[in-house]
């Protein structure tokens, strides 16, 4: 690359980010006028989006493969899906193995062979794919889910573990960690509460059931807190906690009633509501089908919280279901884009798994 098309790209990149969406591709026409560096040539077409713009990335760099993925994902995006596996099959001929390459062609004719797609092929190319083309991989297995079994909720949401002897050591350290906090909760409980026999009880259950849920014994824990609703209906601790589970066991109408019981108790005059009770409303307007509700919610906390993948994925998994595809493969994107290993094998699992429970 030149030191003056160097220059360019930073500049344009800039303009990009600024919103400037228009200057920036007019100065890429510029500077494409008066060289040939093909990397001007790519981020042209990334930006305009014109399907122009993939015709001269063939006619010029038929045997660049970063500027066949490049047209062929553009392509791929805009519904020309035999445009675009014959941009792949010329990446090919210049890299024969490249898998992004191989997974651009596997979606593309599944789309245009009537719905014809070998999974297992596409859960190996994607694997080492670039992201947007794992991200389309992702929507393809969702869409498919949601055909073959539409009550499906996507991947579950958990807590993650190291596993091993070192994830066992830091598993018992935060056993130890949530015994201590208990302890200390147990003790402010008595001297704050040391007149209220009534909310020294709820109190304590709420401790109990905290250990027990940071120790994942979440059934005790559930337990606990059952008891604390007992003797206080409207405990906010208790009840934001029951929703969660109820939520992550699939009780759904229980985790409704629960959730109405918090907002009622909850002071929210203020007008704003804290960030992870906005979560667990968005998740229940998913799981009952309020899907442009959870959208919407989901947009609120994905900033907030920028190292959880499960709510842009989730978001991801609302937007196919009301039939917006393009901002669903954005959202899973952005799922992709944070480290999460189990996430792209967990889905290709249970596609995999309907398959073959329909064949046998």
């Amino acid at each position: 690359m030149t030191i003056k098309s160097a220059f360019t790209l930073r500049a344009v990149s800039r303009l990009a980010k600024a919103g400037r969406m228009e200057t920036a591709v007019e100065s890429l026409k510029k500077a494409c006028g008066d060289g040939i560096d093909p990397r001007l040539f790519i981020q042209k077409a990334l930006l305009s989006g014109e399907k122009e713009d993939r015709a001269i990335l063939k006619r010029l760099y038929p045997k660049n493969a970063a500027a066949m993925v490049t047209a062929s994902v553009l392509s791929y995006g805009a519904g020309e899906y035999e445009d675009a596996v014959e941009f792949a099959m010329d990446g090919l001929s210049a890299r024969p193995s490249d898998p992004s390459l191989k997974t651009l062609i596997l979606l593309s004719r599944s789309r245009s062979d009537q719905g014809l797609l070998n999974i297992h092929d596409l859960r190996v190319c994607a694997k080492n794919a670039i992201l947007t083309a794992r991200a389309y991989a992702l929507a393809e297995v969702e869409r498919r889910m949601i055909q073959l079994r539409p009550g499906d909720r996507g991947v579950v949401e958990k807590e993650e573990t190291l596993g091993g002897p070192f994830g066992f050591i830091l598993d018992r350290l935060d056993d130890l960690a949530a015994v201590i906090g208990y302890l200390l909760s147990h003790s402010l409980n008595l001297v704050t509460h040391a007149m209220d026999g009534k909310k020294r009880a709820v109190y304590r259950l709420i401790a109990e059931g905290d250990r027990l849920w940071a120790m994942r014994r979440r059934g005790e824990a559930a337990g606990r807190f059952e008891e604390a609703l007992r003797i206080d209906p409207e405990c906010v601790e208790a009840l934001e906690s029951l929703t969660r589970h109820y939520l992550d066991e699939g009780e759904t109408a229980k985790a409704v009633a629960c959730f109405t019981a918090l907002e009622k108790s909850l002071d929210t005059s203020g007008g704003s509501t804290p960030l992870h009770l906005t979560k667990i409303s968005a998740d229940l307007a998913f799981f009952t089908g309020k899907y442009n509700k959870a959208c919407d919610l989901y947009a609120e906390t994905i900033k907030a919280a920028p190292h959880d993948y499960v709510t842009p994925y989730r978001r991801g998994l609302c937007l196919l279901r009301t039939g917006d595809e393009k901002g669903a493969v954005e959202s899973f994107r952005l799922a992709l884009s944070i480290p999460n290993p189990q996430l792209m094998e967990e889905r290709f699992d249970a596609i995999e798994a309907v398959y073959k429970e329909s064949v046998g």
